[in-house]
């Protein structure tokens, strides 16, 4: 019997499932932030630059 028929499927499975589900928004969420602060601090005065990654920080963690 293979392997993947006794452990069942991992769609079937909670934990597989719950682990999928968490690591893949995650992954977008790693690819997603880097862009938006590079576009906040881009379009910001350089000496409100700071000031402004804050606010953008502070709404983004809020979620």
């Amino acid at each position: 019997m293979p392997a993947a028929k006794r452990a069942g499927d991992a769609r079937t499975q909670p934990l597989p499932a719950g682990v999928l589900s968490a690591v893949f928004p995650g992954l977008g969420t790693a690819m997603a932030h880097p862009a938006l602060i590079a576009s906040v601090s881009g379009h910001a005065h350089p000496a409100r630059r700071a000031s402004t990654l804050g606010i953008h920080r502070f709404w983004r963690d809020i979620g």
